[in-house]
């Protein structure tokens, strides 16, 4: 035990003394021509630095139009193109849409001639209700009056003088033979008169009613009849123009200027893009067309951050793709609720972020990555060191501060910084320099 002792107490010894070593050594290892910087005091322009990507503002992801059927792609517009508006993005195969439409000019033309049809019968109906009350039943009735009056007539004639020949024949000057027939003669007429009225009122109290309604009741049914087509034929009408307008809508064009992109086909495996003689319903999407004139920046910041920034700050971005053209961009949205940006114990939480592009004239397209700079705001009158004289040392952030005999390393704490100074909180004065370089490293 005493043994153990000892050598633990020898060994803090020797690191006590390799730790002198190491400080001496390191205060006499500045080099002369080693570059520093002042501990300044001064303002600073808080800047956020994050990474993100580019995302259209809008896109819009077009499909099939024609509901419940699977039709097969005839041409796609090639991937990656830029197109106007108006362009043809993709065709679908209309040959079964072709095959109906021809039996809905089919049915639409029998529907027109059956109506056509009824109509005339309408026609003819509304004439026989004409005929029956003004035409040739009106005719009848006048016909059948005359005639009675004319038998009314000849019957109160052939009275009188069958009266007259009563005192002729008591005076003999005419023979019973001559009256009988003249009496024969009156009672026909009288008959004939009496058939001549009951036929008018027949005529007029039965047949021409019976006619009438008759003729007013094929009427109706014409009527209703005409009726029941013109639905029919608008039906066969607005199927023959939607199945037309079908048949347009599988060109399917471009709603404005864009650049053509591919979706996955959600029914093969293992997924691929889509492509020419595939089958599709409305439920896949075929094309996306972002629109490429306006783009956002999708990015982030740290839940610590998020006090920094607001709507309407302005910002600069990087595009991996043009490190050298600096592209302006206003922050427009801040996400509500944090998210995690990893798994594990303790996962970072972050804010989305969105900020909108200044038109530009470069090439952008969706995805590409890039970097943001965020005006998030200044603090006056604050201790600055620059970006590069921090170091980390065991973890921990560390200065080289150079005196006449050497470098002294000192912890610092860090507090807010941009891509070019970062605010010192404690562990330096002003006034006081540090080392731009990693005295470690160098060596």
């Amino acid at each position: 035990m005493v043994r153990r002792s000892r050598r633990v107490a020898a060994a803090a010894a020797i690191a006590i003394a390799v730790t002198l070593v190491s400080l001496v050594l390191l205060k006499g290892a500045a080099s002369p021509a080693a570059p520093v910087a002042a501990v300044r005091r001064g303002p600073l322009a808080i800047t956020l630095t994050e990474s993100g990507v580019l995302r259209p503002e809008t896109a819009t992801v077009y499909r099939s139009p024609i509901e419940g059927r699977e039709l097969e792609i005839t041409y796609l517009a090639p991937e990656g193109s830029q197109v106007r508006a108006g362009d043809v993005l993709a065709r679908l195969d209309t040959s079964a849409l072709q095959a109906e439409l021809d039996r809905a000019d089919q049915a639409l033309r029998e529907a027109e001639m059956e109506l056509q049809a009824a109509d005339v019968d309408r026609r003819e109906a509304e004439v026989s209700v004409n005929a029956a009350s003004h035409g040739a039943g009106a005719l009848a009735v006048e016909e059948a009056r005359t005639a009675t009056d004319l038998s009314s007539a000849k019957a109160a004639r052939l009275r009188e003088a069958h009266a007259g020949l009563q005192p002729l024949l008591d005076k003999g000057y005419i023979t019973r033979e001559e009256w009988d027939r003249s009496a024969s003669d009156l009672e026909e007429a009288e008959a004939a008169a009496a058939l001549a009225r009951r036929k008018l009122q027949l005529l007029v109290e039965r047949t021409q009613p019976d006619e009438q309604q008759t003729a007013r009741l094929q009427l109706a049914r014409r009527v209703v009849q005409l009726d029941h087509l013109r639905p029919k034929v608008e039906q066969a009408r607005a199927y023959r123009v939607a199945v037309a307008a079908g048949i347009a809508s599988c060109t399917i064009r471009a709603r404005a200027p864009g650049l053509v992109m591919y979706e996955d086909n959600l029914f093969v495996t293992p997924r691929r893009r889509i492509r020419v003689g595939d089958r599709v319903t409305p439920s896949q999407g075929l094309v996306t067309l972002p629109d490429l004139r306006q783009m956002d920046v999708a990015t982030s910041v740290r839940e610590s951050d998020v006090h920094f920034i607001a709507a309407g700050q302005r910002t600069r971005v990087w595009v991996d793709a043009f490190p050298d053209t600096p592209l302006a961009g206003t922050l427009t949205r801040v996400g509500a609720v944090a998210a995690s940006a990893s798994d594990g114990p303790s996962p970072e939480r972050r804010f989305a972020v969105t900020v909108q592009l200044a038109p530009s004239e470069l090439e952008l397209r969706p995805d590409m990555a890039v970097r943001v700079d965020i005006a998030a705001g200044e603090r006056r009158d604050v201790l600055l060191v620059p970006a590069g004289a921090i170091f980390a040392r065991d973890g921990v952030p560390t200065c080289y501060v150079a005196h006449a005999t050497g470098v002294e390393p000192r912890m610092v704490q860090a507090g807010a910084s941009n891509d070019r100074d970062v605010e010192i909180i404690a562990g330096l004065r002003a006034g006081e320099r540090v080392l731009l370089s990693d005295p470690h490293a160098s060596r």
